[in-house]
């Protein structure tokens, strides 16, 4: 491409060697090419260092490296230097990036061994076209130390931590499982004799661990029935408008209360338009290409993976075709020629006339930035028109359109939608539509793999007009766990967390693959994790290791690289850190080598072992299905029937018949339980969260059990063992257990209260009562409000009363069991009633109880003091209460019936709770957003409270059976 005449040298022995005459710097010069396949040097122990048994594994962070040509290399090597001798000028021609800025200084470091006089240049290009090439010859620089040294460090990190890594798991784990189930490696095995090398990679592992981490999410998602109200609307005439409503509410996810909205709504029978606004709406165009981002869009849009869009994306730049394809920039400079790369397009029968309209002006637009520069290549874009190659297969043509009508797609104007929104009421509830009609297509003309656009035939509706809706429905449904992880998703999540470089993605997803520690399904292009590969994270995580599998740590290293190449930091301070923080991971492994054998065995069947594990997706070797990431809070049951009676240890007399022995058990699932023996007349059972993964009977005996009913006897607590991470950050130290009564789930852990198990006593028989009673919590010291959190959103605390307690009883704790929060409550917002009486409602203004309060009346309780302690916290929750007619206003005993068991199922299972601030509530995802945001803006800015009046007219009206 830079002369007419050239000619292969016939010297040449390995690589090709290309001359011809060209003006270099001024001068009449005769150009020698040659090449030369990746990286000519690579990174190596010392020979006394690299057996695996010549060394302890710790001494290789501590033990020198040699950068030399290896022997399959050492021909290119003297090529080289053959070459080098003749010549006085050398130019550097390796890709602009960091990789081969280092194979440049290798080349450099070969040929100045035999030539110290050479001068050295660097070419930099974007593309392999001659305008391209030419002006890469014209502006010559030098090669850039810092960028080499950067890619030093990454190297010589990987090796140490990656060799010594995947010595210390291949020597503990390789010859004591069987690996045979995994498809990939079965191959590997019978070629090979034994199992393979269980290698770790410091960007592979954490790749692994995002595959494993999504895999638990589906395991653990626990399916929650919702109801929602459906509204549709047809205009009578043929042929007109129609639509469907979205409820204000969503989702909720009590049944009763949405029947009851559903009766309210079918009571009012005609909708009122409350509002119609219309607006205009624009769809921007795309940003300029990166190399993410064009993983990320073709795997989704062609169904490739990236490792195979790369590799055709280099064959596209490497003939000509489009620029260099691995850059993280997505800014075109202003200077660049871009109207000139659209003519030569203009005339493509698929794509010409868009690129017409983008010369005419009609549809042009400077491409809007990204935000990402790297100084070194521009965005992917083609260099040169074709209409398809001879030789090219489908999936080539296919990314080379797919690059060219991504660039001329940010090249064109925004599209432009027409918008209109209508907002109806029905029975006091709000319903929404959104119809979209888009008036001006411009980039997506030529995008196909966009879309856009929404009901553009809404009915002609005008505010303040009614009408009969044509259905409405009350839908139920069940919450959906989320999809297992795509490509796209996976690189996505890899370049949010720093893993690796525009480069290697691909590579490192491959990884995965080809080492058995993920499988990738070939229709839906998703990943799950093998047993082998969900058994490595398992361990680590059980281990306390969390660096090695996570992206923290990683990402801070692949940062202090960036660092080493802006010339920010130093190769050897950026060594000397990440050796320390992987040499401390790498002690802990060793010593806690037997926590990394345990977990693998429950995945893998022992080698020679027939049967077993080895299943897809976890529990393999016996243990609790769904590895660590089972979940789930507890229920009881009772009622007798089913199914031979537990043989496990006791636990004392079941406190559901006062019979019967109490029995801590596994089911044939994995699952443990505490169940009565006797089966068949009362059947009492409580399934453990799946989050425990050992139970055993403890030597305590549960107070609160003895409280409800002395002549059972005493209840022993169990020891439980928890998957950590299965267990919200922060409730349980790492390698520790709990304690906890199977019976009633009594005892001081946080842990139990986010799960439930803590509902104090309630009658045999637990009828809803249609009473609810919410808390708007604010925190005095900082104004924040506390919210729980369920599976599908953020929502208040609160929920129903249960007969026999007072209103304020109620909320205090559902509080405490859904958000782990003691509070005082201070006052009333407002006080709701179905006219028919089919829901009552009120919502308290509460604030958190001191610290020291509420740990005072755990103590107590702990201590034995039972009923005297939750007296003391009632008053401390209730203090400032005025009196009521009938005496002062305590606590109220349960209803009075023979025998009791504990509440563990309520009405919705929290997953946590957060304060936030009113400014951050709209970002939130809301469960039902109507109380939230009406209520803590109304507090947040000084509306009015009520006074908690016993005497109250409207209290004593809407709750004339329950005391405040």
């Amino acid at each position: 491409m830079l002369a007419q005449v050239q000619h292969v040298c016939a010297c040449a022995r390995f690589n090709p060697i290309w001359e011809f005459n060209y003006n270099v710097e001024g001068r009449q010069a005769v150009m020698v090419f040659t090449s030369v396949a990746g990286h000519l040097m690579e990174v190596d122990f010392p020979d006394q260092f690299r057996k695996w048994h010549s060394c302890g594994d710790v001494e290789l962070y501590s033990c020198p490296v040699d950068k030399r040509v290896p022997q399959d290399r050492l021909d290119l090597k003297k090529q080289l230097e053959q070459l080098a001798r003749q010549c006085a000028m050398l130019v550097l021609w390796l890709d602009c990036d960091r990789e081969g800025e280092n194979i440049s200084f290798e080349v450099l470091t070969v040929c100045r061994a035999v030539n110290q006089r050479l001068a050295v240049r660097r070419a930099r290009f974007s593309a392999l076209i001659p305008r391209e090439l030419q002006r890469a010859m014209a502006t010559l620089g030098q090669p850039n130390a810092a960028e080499s040294a950067a890619v030093d460090a990454r190297q010589e990190i990987d090796l140490r931590i990656g060799a010594s890594f995947t010595r210390f798991q291949t020597k503990q784990l390789r010859d004591r499982f069987d690996l045979s189930g995994i498809s990939v490696l079965r191959e590997r095995m019978a070629r090979d004799g034994r199992n393979p090398v269980l290698s770790y990679g410091p960007c592979q592992f954490p790749t692994l661990g995002i595959i494993v981490q999504r895999a638990w999410e589906v395991q653990n998602h626990v399916r929650e029935p919702f109801w929602s109200l459906h509204l549709a609307y047809r205009e009578p005439a043929p042929g007109t408008g129609s639509c469907t409503f979205e409820w204000a509410r969503g989702r909720l996810f009590d049944q009763a209360a949405a029947e009851m909205y559903h009766e309210v709504c079918q009571e009012a029978e005609v909708a009122v338009v409350v509002a119609v606004r219309g607006s205009t709406r624009t769809r921007a165009a795309p940003s300029p290409l990166s190399t993410l981002e064009m993983q990320k869009r073709a795997t989704s849009k062609l169904r490739l993976s990236g490792e195979r869009i790369m590799k055709l994306a280099e064959e596209l730049y490497q003939a000509g075709f489009i620029s260099y394809p691995r850059t993280e920039t997505d800014v075109f400079d202003p200077g660049m020629d871009l109207r000139g790369i659209v003519a030569e397009h203009a005339n493509d029968p698929r794509w010409g006339a868009h690129a017409q309209r983008i010369l005419s002006g009609e549809l042009w637009r400077q491409p809007r930035p990204g935000g990402h520069d790297d100084k070194a290549h521009p965005p992917i874009h083609p260099t040169r028109h074709t209409t398809g190659e001879n030789d090219w297969g489908p999936d080539k043509r296919a990314l080379y359109e797919f690059v060219v009508r991504h660039f001329l797609a940010c090249c064109s104007r925004d599209a432009v939608g027409s918008e209109t929104q209508v907002e109806v009421d029905l029975g006091g509830e709000r319903f929404r539509t959104t119809g979209l009609m888009v008036v001006e297509r411009n980039w997506l003309d030529v995008y196909p793999y966009s879309g856009w656009g929404g009901n553009d035939n809404l009915p002609r509706l005008q505010a303040g007009e009614s009408f009969v809706p044509s259905e409405l429905r009350l839908r139920s449904g069940f919450t959906e766990p989320p999809p297992r992880l795509s490509e796209r998703d996976l690189i996505a999540r890899m370049e949010a967390h720093g893993i690796g470089t525009d480069a290697t993605v691909a590579e490192h997803i491959a990884k995965q693959l080809e080492r058995g520690y993920a499988e990738k399904d070939a229709a839906a292009l998703t990943f799950w994790p093998t047993p082998l590969g969900e058994a490595l994270i398992s361990g680590y995580c059980r281990m306390g290791l969390d660096d090695l599998w996570k992206p923290d740590l990683r990402a801070k290293i692949e940062a202090s690289i960036k660092d080493v190449a802006a010339g920010r930091l130093t190769k050897e301070q950026v060594l000397a850190e990440a050796i320390q923080f992987f040499r401390a991971d790498f002690v802990t492994a060793q010593q806690r080598a037997s926590v990394l054998a345990s977990e693998m065995a429950r995945f893998l069947p022992a080698a020679g072992a027939a049967g077993g594990g080895g299943g897809g997706g976890g529990g393999g070797g016996g243990g609790p299905g769904h590895g660590p990431g089972g979940g789930g809070g507890g229920n009881h049951g009772a009622g007798g029937g089913g199914g031979p009676p537990p043989s496990g240890p006791s636990l004392g007399t079941c406190q559901s018949c006062g019979a019967a022995a109490l029995r801590l058990d596994r089911a044939g699932d994995g699952r443990f339980h505490a169940a009565c023996s006797n089966t068949g007349t009362c059947g009492f059972r409580l399934a453990l969260p799946r989050a425990v993964t050992a139970a055993s009977v403890s030597s305590r005996s549960c107070d609160r059990c003895a409280l409800h009913d002395a002549a059972c006897g005493p209840v022993l607590q169990a020891e439980l063992r928890f998957r950590m991470s299965a267990v919200p950050p922060g409730l349980l130290q790492l390698d520790k257990g709990d304690v906890a009564c199977p019976a009633c789930g009594s005892h001081t852990s946080r842990l139990t209260r986010h799960i439930n198990l803590h509902h104090g006593p309630v009658p045999l028989v637990d009828e809803r009562t249609g009473v609810f009673a919410l808390a708007i919590i604010r925190r005095p010291g900082d104004g924040k409000f506390l919210l729980e959190r369920y599976h599908e959103g953020y929502w208040v605390p609160g929920g129903g009363v249960d007969h026999g307690e007072s209103l304020r009883q109620g909320v205090i704790r559902e509080a405490y069991e859904e958000a782990g929060a003691h509070i005082r409550v201070t006052g009333i917002l407002t006080i709701e009633s179905h006219h028919r009486g089919a829901w009552r409602r009120i919502i308290f203004l509460a604030e958190p109880l001191e610290e020291q309060a509420a740990a005072a009346a755990r103590a107590g309780a702990a201590a034995g003091e039972g009923a005297a302690a939750a007296a003391e916290l009632e008053a401390a929750a209730t203090a400032g209460v005025p009196s009521s007619a009938a005496g002062t206003v305590g606590v109220v005993p349960p209803v009075s019936v023979p025998r009791y068991r504990c509440k563990t199922v309520p009405d919705v299972e929290s997953a946590g709770a957060c304060w936030v601030t009113p400014e951050e509530l709209p970002h939130l995802p809301l469960r039902c957003a109507s109380e939230p945001m009406t209520w803590i803006p109304w507090v947040a800015g000084g509306g009015e409270v009520m006074p908690l009046n016993p005497a109250s007219p409207r209290l004593l009206q809407v709750f004339p059976d329950y005391p405040l």
